[in-house]
């Protein structure tokens, strides 16, 4: 067993912690006083990003004194006596930004933050601009933090690199755009694991395809950083860089995986039913951050609120990965365990109810939060008819073809309120549920016509043919279509199944009589009425194809001593970072000198986008047999915005002749 749990908030919150008390490393920390000196702090969208979800505005100004922080494309003026703090993704432009901000003496000290490793032409570039205008003095220090990655949870990280799988896919970008961008992933992938110091991976990813590049490259910063000195402006020494206190001697490597969006693409698509994963769908939560309109029934009192959503806030924490009839469940029992605390402090010794103050405070702040988010997600489910989508989505792969196409069809009739969107949805999600049927070829005679039903339905609802076009093209193309064809279906039941409990038995019975008592009894006869309607379904709990593939990698057998059920892996890539690049053609294929033991850590990135429902999969399938598992993705696309993506893709005729 590992002896710690890796928290990838955590380590990278410590990095920024460090660069915001203007420290190299945590004994610089400890003997820094806050108190002597206030700051400024200077950040590119990313910079941004990256702290947004790590600390608020709030903590900046009470843990590390900076008293003012401003964009670097903004305008700004200049700020005598005070140090500023730089934290910048390396290019270009912010190199740039940077002298010009020297020139005109906007702070007396710079120190220079680069969320990755800067190139050393940049470095160069940096250092001829402040030696031509006379300022080099105003640079105290330049660090390479390796942070180039946004921590949403502990084993949640997103690149951040938006419409990464439309830009991977279209044939309209230009090869330098999709160069950037492996190199992007490259480099936040890099950056993880520096700040994760679980020691140098063995990479593992699918042949000839953008995973089998991101590979490539990474491999070639990794072996690049542990054989040369690296840049001088790094905060580590570069051969303690990927070692630290996980990777203890005797202890097995990590695996990454590099796979593929291709690989299972109704997961991006259909409708879900836990707590955060409607916060993102339902409420467009992006970087941990959403909004709900209060009082939206009355048109003065109606107002737009957003919240910061804490991963160490104990509510979430708790119940973010539960369905959502649970979490509506939870926010009702919560606010009367509340109210009943209350109630005591107020008949209560008062010196004791004075030092509970500050917990009640936040607690109170916390259920308020989550009430009203339950609440708008609940207004939707009902407007929506949210929870037919989830139920017939289910439902698709125990039926038959025609079936699951009747339902779809008395489902689409029946939802006058819900969004083109949510139709669309739906009808991609039968496609990829039962893509072996609707691409399959009559014998000896022209295409199925089953299609032309989808393409019908699609026409019905005034919606584009593009994204079933494009999907038709990818399902036709890739090598897994068969194992591909059952992932909405294992979506769906994965997020709905918890322990060996059914779902008829988690939210029928009194479940559905608690629920109508919740706030305040603002769930209506109609809402009870939906929620009842679930008890009928039983699903069962099935395993995504990406998931069975990271399970395989980090057993690391042979396909011949796998399991029947197991995803096959002998042709994938294997890449050893401890050696040359030269090498890697050489370790491709099972003859190969491999490491053999089998691996108790995964970090595994989806190239193309992620979401929430597999990364709770794969870390709880991790969690199950005492392992662990990071899940990476270039960005958690909620499914309208990946349906944007592929809706573009097929506008393009990408891969489409028909």
């Amino acid at each position: 067993m590992m002896s710690s749990r890796l928290d990838a908030r955590e380590l990278q919150r410590k990095s920024v912690h460090r660069m915001l008390h203007l420290a190299l490393t945590d004994e610089d920390v400890k003997s820094y006083d806050n108190k002597a000196q206030w700051k400024a702090l200077v950040y590119d969208k990313q910079g941004q990003d990256i702290i947004a979800p790590l600390f608020t505005v709030g903590s900046l100004r009470s843990l590390f004194g900076v008293t003012l922080h401003r964009s670097i494309t903004s305008e700004r003026s200049e700020v005598p006596d005070v140090p500023c703090i730089y934290f910048l993704e390396p290019t270009e432009a912010n190199i740039q930004k940077m002298i010009d901000d020297c020139k005109r003496k906007l702070y007396p000290e710079l120190y220079v933050n680069f969320t990755s490793s800067v190139p050393r032409p940049l470095l160069e570039k940096l250092a001829f601009g402040l030696n031509e205008i006379q300022e080099a003095r105003r640079i105290t220090s330049v660090v390479d933090r390796f942070v180039n990655f946004v921590a949403l949870g502990t084993s949640s990280v997103s690149l951040n690199l938006e419409k990464s799988y439309q830009t991977l896919r279209s044939s309209l970008v230009t090869d330098d755009i999709i160069e950037k961008l492996l190199d992007s992933i490259a480099t936040g992938i890099l950056s993880l694991l520096v700040t994760l110091k679980v020691g140098i991976p063995i990479i593992r990813c699918p042949p000839n395809d953008a995973a089998q590049l991101v590979a490539q490259k990474l491999h070639e910063k990794i072996y690049d950083l542990t054989s040369n000195s690296g840049s001088g402006g790094s905060a580590n020494k570069t051969g303690d860089l990927f070692q630290g206190s996980f990777a203890h001697a005797g202890e097995p490597r990590p695996v990454l995986c590099l796979l593929d969006r291709d690989l299972e693409l109704g997961t991006m698509l259909a409708h879900t039913w836990t707590y955060e994963s409607m916060c993102q769908d339902v409420l467009g939560m992006r970087l941990n951050k959403l909004s709900v309109i209060e009082n939206e029934d009355d048109p003065v009192k109606a107002q737009k609120k957003t919240y910061d959503i804490d991963p160490n806030d104990k509510f979430w924490s708790e119940y973010q990965h539960v369905i959502i009839h649970e979490q509506f469940e939870a926010v009702d029992r919560e606010l009367q365990e509340f109210n009943k605390k209350h109630k005591h402090m107020q008949s209560g010794d008062l010196n004791q109810a004075i030092t509970q103050l500050p917990e009640m405070q936040e607690r109170k702040r916390s259920l308020e939060m989550h009430t009203n988010i339950a609440h708008s997600i609940l207004k939707q489910i009902q407007k929506r008819a949210l929870d037919r989508f989830y139920v017939v989505e289910d439902q698709y792969a125990q039926q038959s073809v025609p079936n699951a196409y009747s339902a779809l069809e008395e489902l689409l009739k029946e939802v006058p309120n819900a969004t083109q969107q949510d139709k669309m949805r739906a009808i991609l999600v039968l496609f990829l549920t039962k893509s072996a049927v609707y691409t399959r070829k009559a014998e000896g005679g022209p295409d199925n016509n089953k299609l032309s039903d989808l393409l019908f339905q699609l026409d019905k609802i005034g919606a584009s043919r593009a994204p079933l076009a494009y999907l038709e093209h990818i399902v036709k193309t890739t090598c897994h279509k068969p194992q591909l064809s059952s992932g909405a279906n294992d979506l769906q039941n994965t997020i709905a199944n918890h322990g060996q409990a059914a779902l008829g038995q988690v939210i029928g019975g009194q479940h559905a009589h608690a629920v109508g008592r919740m706030f305040g009894g603002l769930l209506n006869q109609a809402a009870e009425a939906t929620m009842r309607n679930l008890e009928k379904i039983l699903p069962t709990k099935r395993e995504l194809l990406t998931t069975k593939i990271v399970k395989t990698l980090m057993e690391n057998r042979p396909d011949s001593q796998a399991d029947s059920s197991a995803a096959k892996v002998d042709n994938y890539v294997y890449l050893d970072p401890k050696l040359p690049p030269s090498t890697r053609a050489a370790a491709a294929g099972m003859n190969a000198s491999r490491y053999r033991a089998s691996f108790k850590r995964s970090i595994v990135c989806m190239v193309g986008g992620g979401n929430f429902v597999e990364a709770q999969q794969m870390q709880e399938a991790a969690k199950e047999v005492g392992k662990e598992c990071i899940y990476v993705a270039t960005n958690f696309a909620s499914p309208e915005q990946f349906l944007e993506e592929i809706t573009t893709l097929g506008a393009q005729g990408e891969g489409c002749s028909s």
